[in-house]
């Protein structure tokens, strides 16, 4: 042994000691040990502090629910837009809820969504917390709550009144009226809607009753009731039985307010819009379209569906079994083709125009029609009358449904030449009423900017396609 020591001694210090890559490697080793230890007691430490927060989270939840049920007012229990936040520990808990009605079919429903009478409400409540494990599912605890006082009786009934917005929102503060169909008197007086969109008439009488929630400056979805004029108003017919509860939900939110542009790019000079005109606002689902009495009204009120609307002049409509459709208002209904040696692109419509609930555009809703001329020493009196016909004009795709559609211009003109903005496809042209005038000849029409055409002695089509 001594001997093998010495020689070791002998050789020097050139192959004495560790290498550097020994030592490198060594260094390496001891690292990778220490990063598993490191994120192994990270690891343990987030664990035992999730599971800490997981029982604290329980007691929180078990918390709520007590304080829910200490409550007992189940018709003002909602769900939570926005999580409550607690504290404790030092650590922020969020508790989230979720309370929906249990009506007597068993389907847990959101108001005026479910059937048969109601019974309690379902709270589901969830836990989450800052610093919580991804991976991991919140704390979450189930209750019901039933109502102090009785809801439902064998001799009488229940009402449910739901109003929700676009998308389905709920819209609280919503003033309804309940009134006895037969003899109109009230019921009395019901909360405004709630914060779930909901208020209720509980213990009413067998019967009929007409519903009808009312905000100032709100309106409702349906286009029948808009074309009536009662869209601000809307109303529904509930027939009561003893022992059951029924629904009556509204589509009703803050009313978009329009500016309209008729007939923009017009020439200069005086341009006459037609009197008693159709326009149709249209939407991804509906068409909406009034008729003004006089000159268009500049501006309108309108659902605020998020899609928006496009702006067509005149009665647009599509066919159905029971009414005949008028195509050729609507640019989009003009397939691209050529006519006369000119190439048509497609029809477009101007882009739709949305705005939020209550709100306007800045910029307004453009109205495009076309432009014809009409030489005054032709005309008799003040009126000009145009109705819609059919015409051999190609892509024209007509209407089945006519209007009729005057303008009145001043006998002042002397011998010029007037200018009328007026609605896409064929028209013919007359001097005063159709039943009494005389045609106006060819010479006496004219279309501008070379989008149309006489198609015959007094029939003019206006075409809304670009040349291609």
């Amino acid at each position: 042994m001594k001997s093998r020591i010495a020689q070791r001694l002998r050789r020097g210090p050139v192959d004495g000691g560790m290498s550097l890559i020994e030592v490198l490697v060594a260094l390496m080793v001891f690292t990778i040990i220490a990063l598993g230890m490191s994120y192994s007691l990270i690891t343990m430490q987030r664990l035992a502090y999730d599971t800490e927060n997981r029982e604290v989270a329980a007691n929180v939840a078990a918390d709520e629910v007590q304080r829910l049920k200490a409550k007992n007012d189940v018709f003002h229990l909602f769900s939570t837009s926005t999580p409550d936040v607690v504290v404790r520990n030092g650590t922020k808990f969020f508790i989230s809820r979720v309370a929906d009605w249990q009506p007597a079919s068993g389907t847990i429903a959101a108001c005026g969504t479910g059937g048969g009478n109601l019974l309690w409400k379902f709270v589901n409540i969830s836990v989450t917390w800052d610093g919580m494990l991804q991976q991991k599912s919140p704390v979450r605890a189930d209750t019901i709550i039933a109502p102090d006082d009785r809801v439902n009786s064998p001799e009488l009934g229940t009402i449910v009144v739901s109003v929700r917005g676009i998308n389905g929102a709920p819209r609280s503060g919503i003033a309804v009226s309940v009134r006895d169909k037969s003899t109109n008197a009230s019921i009395g007086t019901l909360d405004d809607t709630d914060e779930q969109g909901c208020t209720y008439a509980l213990q009413v009488s067998p019967g009929t009753y007409t519903v009808r929630p009312s905000k100032s400056g709100y309106i409702q979805s349906d286009p029948v009731a808009w074309a009536a004029g009662t869209a601000n108003a809307p109303s529904v017919d509930v027939t009561v039985d003893a022992g059951t509860t029924k629904s009556a939900v509204f589509d009703y939110d803050a009313q978009n307010t329009f500016s309209l542009n008729y007939a923009p790019g017009r020439p200069p000079g005086n341009v006459y819009l037609p009197n008693s005109m159709a326009t149709t606002f249209v939407t991804e689902t509906a068409n909406y379209m009034r008729t003004d009495s006089g000159t268009p009204s500049t501006s309108v009120n309108l659902y605020p569906f998020t899609a928006g609307y496009s702006a067509i002049a005149g009665a647009f409509r599509q066919e159905t079994e029971t009414v005949a459709g008028c195509l050729s208002p609507d640019p989009a209904s003009w397939a691209g083709g050529t006519y006369k040696g000119q190439a048509k692109a497609d029809g477009v419509r101007a882009a739709p125009i949305s705005a939020d609930p209550g709100q306007g555009y800045a910029g307004g809703i453009n109205v495009p029609m076309g432009f014809i001329t009409v030489n005054k020493p032709g005309l008799s009196g003040t009126t000009i009358t145009l109705t819609n016909v059919a015409s051999n004009y190609q892509g024209d795709p007509g209407c089945d449904n006519p209007q009729t559609i005057k303008y009145t211009v001043p006998n002042s003109l002397g011998a010029q030449t007037l200018t009328l903005a007026v609605p896409y496809g064929s028209w013919a042209v007359y001097n005063g009423a159709i039943s009494n005038s005389l045609r106006l000849n060819g010479g006496a029409l004219g279309v501008l900017g070379g989008l149309g055409d006489i198609t015959s002695g007094n029939v003019v089509t206006v075409d809304p396609r670009a040349n291609a």
